[in-house]
């Protein structure tokens, strides 16, 4: 539905937050961002983040007490509407995912327990357990959702339905209202961190990491197979980390090359397949950590084709952006905690959306950069961080 509409819909059945604005300007060598930072709610973790094509924000999110949420926020409006998707527990392997159909109504994923997802049709949220699978699955999971308005799923298994040790990744896509489930990859422990997208012909795109074998894996799915390519591997012959492949994030370009962000220990790299080669560079050093949740990275891409990243560095939330010719880092928080699971999205104007948690109160925000001409350089700090 129009994004208009849409609001008036959503409007009716969320609750309204207060937001307020903190502005410092930031620049890049090749342009300038200036930051704005809002309040999504009271409380929040996890989130996963999406803009429309009229510029309407939306999230989903974890909030302690409440569960599985949903916020929106209208283009050109400050204020935001949220409510609740799923109520339950805040277990600490818990993520959420979402994805934008073609009427720009929300899909959400979200772990763990047995697969549920949820989705707005324009007027009521709907909640379904995909299949008859009560397994359990963990840890990450994503969403996508094809031209023909059809989602696809990928999450991290890690139980069968006796109980038994599973620690595969999984994917199920919905075709004339039946789930079909597969298993991707059959090595142990795959998928732990996942990410996916579909190309011009809604086939899908995974990126995901092989933790046992310390490995970055890419698949696609062509002629009802699973093409699988290891791009990063400890086993490779170049110094470098033990665990690699962690918080991955794919994007896709024009063309359906993938470009990938992903940790390996103390690295952020990132990995484009050109002419049938994967060109892998470090993008930034890194605060190695021992929690999964403290590896999250997210990638898209501007208008321009340049990608940008939002990650984790050890409490701090960064944005890194390709200039052309090199990576333009940008520390936008500081704070005493970490597992910020910062998540982005870019308007069709290059407006960079970064939700993330707050270090001093544990609030959810978004930091808001609208890109304007000119050079240097400069830091930002949101509002109500330190």
């Amino acid at each position: 539905m129009p994004g208009r509409l849409l609001l008036f819909a959503l409007a009716s059945l969320l609750v309204p937050n207060t937001a307020f604005f903190a502005s410092k300007p930031l620049m890049a060598q090749s342009r300038t961002w200036t930051w704005e930072s809002e309040t999504i709610d009271a409380g929040g973790s996890f989130p996963s983040l999406a803009v429309d094509k009229q510029g309407n924000l939306h999230v989903s999110y974890l909030r302690e007490g409440k569960g599985v949420m949903y916020g929106f926020r209208p283009a050109g409006s400050s204020k935001w509407f949220t409510m609740v998707i799923d109520s339950r527990s805040m277990p600490s392997n818990e993520t959420t995912g979402i994805a934008l159909d073609p009427q720009e109504n929300p899909h959400i994923c979200f772990t763990p327990g047995p697969l549920k997802y949820s989705s707005f049709d324009g007027h009521e949220w709907k909640t379904e357990l995909i299949g008859t699978n009560t397994s359990t699955l963990e840890y990450t999971c994503s969403v996508a959702i094809s031209s023909k308005g059809e989602p696809h799923i990928v999450w991290y298994q890690t139980h069968s339905p006796d109980g038994a040790p599973f620690l595969h990744i999984r994917y199920a896509a919905k075709k004339d209202g039946v789930w079909l489930m597969r298993t991707v990859d059959f090595d142990f422990e795959t998928g732990k961190w996942n990410s996916i997208r579909l190309d011009a012909a809604g086939l899908p795109h995974l990126s995901y990491s092989s933790l046992s074998g310390g490995e970055l894996r890419y698949a696609a799915l062509n002629d009802d197979k699973w093409d699988v390519e290891t791009i990063d591997s400890r086993n490779f012959k170049d110094n470098g980390s033990f665990n690699r492949g962690m918080g991955n994030a794919i994007a896709l370009d024009v063309d359906g090359n993938p470009e990938i962000s992903y940790y390996n220990d103390a690295l952020l790299k990132f990995t484009k397949r050109i002419a049938g080669q994967w060109k892998t560079e470090v993008v930034d050093h890194v605060s190695s950590s021992s929690s999964w949740s403290r590896y999250r990275s997210s990638i898209v891409l501007d208008s321009h084709a340049m990608p940008h990243i939002c990650y984790e560095d050890f409490g701090a939330v960064k944005h890194a952006v390709w200039d052309g010719a090199k990576w333009q880092l940008q520390t936008l928080t500081l704070g005493s905690i970490q597992s910020r699971t910062p998540s982005m999205g870019l308007s069709a104007d290059d407006k960079v959306y970064i939700a993330y948690r707050d270090s001093l109160d544990s609030t959810l925000k978004v930091a808001i950069g609208t890109p304007t001409a000119g050079k240097g350089q400069a830091s930002v700090k949101a509002s109500g961080d330190h």
